[in-house]
């Protein structure tokens, strides 16, 4: 139709449903094309930064998305755009995490969910800060420290199906594995095919190894098997 403003619109409801089947490769080439039809739209420009830097974490290919979240962050500052600023650290909490430095990743989540709190974001700001830490306690094989938060969460009714086994997986690391089977439950909800499906879709399977739960192990296994070859990063 000619319309760069609609053809953005559409890419950008294409980009959220990529999720739905684990489209890398069209992330990237949507991210690519945003690019492409910027413009003088400094927000689009933003947007296919902020794609394209969460496709190389993705691919674990942290030097081009340190190079992209670098752009975005740019763009942010530059024109007052907080919910990319957010983002950025997010990303940055992430990059903290891995280089061993536990005070600058909390203080990059941190910032990031305060920026989507004054936003009026609260799901991010509980929910994804939350997650993050989760993460990176998860990378050092120990999601005690976690345990009062994410009860409160589970407790949480908006949030009680998303994190049971979230909490669960932290109890058994703490021992508690009576009380890890009941919030388990037998039947466990089907994973919604999102952003987060990845890293819930491992957490399960995990929580199956923890409590020798079979049947569990092998649903996340089939899931996860088609990407045994992708070496893609959990939760990216």
């Amino acid at each position: 139709m000619g319309d760069p403003d609609l053809l953005i619109l559409a890419l950008n409801g294409a980009f959220h449903q990529t999720f739905r089947h684990g489209g890398l490769a069209e992330r990237e080439q949507i991210g690519r094309e945003l690019l492409e039809l910027s413009g003088p739209r400094v927000t689009v420009e933003a947007l296919g930064h902020l794609i394209l830097m969460l496709s190389a974490t993705s691919r674990a290919d942290f030097t081009e998305a340190d190079a992209h979240a670098s752009e975005a962050l740019r763009l942010a500052e530059s024109y007052d755009m907080p919910i990319s600023k957010a983002a950025v650290s997010f990303y940055r909490g992430l990059r903290a995490g891995m280089a061993g430095d536990d005070r600058g990743a909390d203080a990059h989540l941190r910032a990031g969910a305060e920026l989507a709190g004054r936003l009026g974001m609260w799901q991010h700001e509980v929910g994804l800060l939350a997650l993050a830490k989760y993460g990176l306690h998860l990378m050092r094989g120990d999601l005690t420290p976690m345990l009062p938060e994410l009860a409160a969460l589970a407790a949480h009714e908006s949030w009680r199906d998303q994190s049971a086994e979230l909490y669960a997986l932290a109890l058994c690391h703490a021992g508690r594995v009576i009380e890890a089977r009941q919030w388990a439950g037998q039947h466990p909800l089907p994973i919604r095919p999102d952003y987060f499906w990845h890293l819930l879709t491992a957490v399960r399977g995990l929580l199956g190894v923890a409590l020798g739960d079979t049947a569990r192990v092998e649903r996340a296994y089939r899931a996860l098997l088609p990407y045994a070859e992708s070496r893609r990063i959990s939760g990216a």
